[in-house]
């Protein structure tokens, strides 16, 4: 089977319930149940940057040292490796 449901919290699924073939088509109709009640770990903390803040300045002279000509010479796979 290749129709899953992902999910980083098990916990949240009671039920899943296979409704079949889609009616052309090898792919299935999966339904499922959530646990609301689950009290998991969800605080998540997740970082967000305020661009409308930035020091452009202190980024364009930071941009204009590089040498992009050596940064970008040679195959893709050596600007990788880099």
């Amino acid at each position: 089977m290749l129709d899953l449901i992902m999910t980083t919290e098990p916990e949240l699924l009671d039920e899943v319930i296979d409704f079949g073939c889609f009616s052309n088509s090898d792919h299935r109709m999966l339904g499922w149940k959530l646990n609301l009640d689950y009290k998991g770990n969800n605080l998540v903390t997740k970082l967000k940057y305020d661009y409308r803040i930035i020091d452009k300045e202190a980024i364009l002279c930071e941009l204009s040292v590089i040498d992009w000509r050596i940064i970008f010479e040679g195959w893709v796979g050596d600007c990788l490796e880099r």
